[in-house]
Parts: structure tokens; sequence; C-alpha cells
């Protein structure tokens, strides 16, 4: 969490974009190697040279234990 915030980023923005995808409907559709890739447009007078941010996500299913 540390890193994010060193280089900018809202580790608390970033955990909430995190638990609403796996909350949602795309998290099985973007397992097994199918991630998601979305544009999210930004105007902002602070970030006039960017038009926006493009997202790739993938849910990570949790391990199953191996029985013996």
């Amino acid at each position: 969490m540390n890193d994010l915030h060193t280089v900018g980023l809202n580790p608390f923005g970033v955990v909430l974009v995190a638990e609403s995808m796996l909350k949602s409907p795309i998290a099985p559709m973007s397992a097994d190697d199918k991630p998601l890739t979305f544009f999210m447009p930004i105007n902002r007078a602070d970030c006039a040279e960017w038009v926006g941010v493009e997202f790739t996500l993938k849910a990570v299913r949790a391990e199953k234990e191996q029985k013996e």
C-alpha cells in the first residue's frame, strides 16, 4: 500500500476498484487468462495533457488446497 502512495496513487481508491470488480459479475469472466480492458475518459484541467486511463483487470482465483 505504501508503494502505491509513494508513486502518487490513492491506495484506498485502488482497493475500492479491486473490491468492486471482485463483487461484480465480470470477475469470473476476467479470470482464467481473459483480462478485461476498458478506457476511462478524464477531462480535468490539472491533467490537460491526458485524455484518460486504460485499465486492464483480471480477477485472480484463490488456490484450492490440494489433497494428498
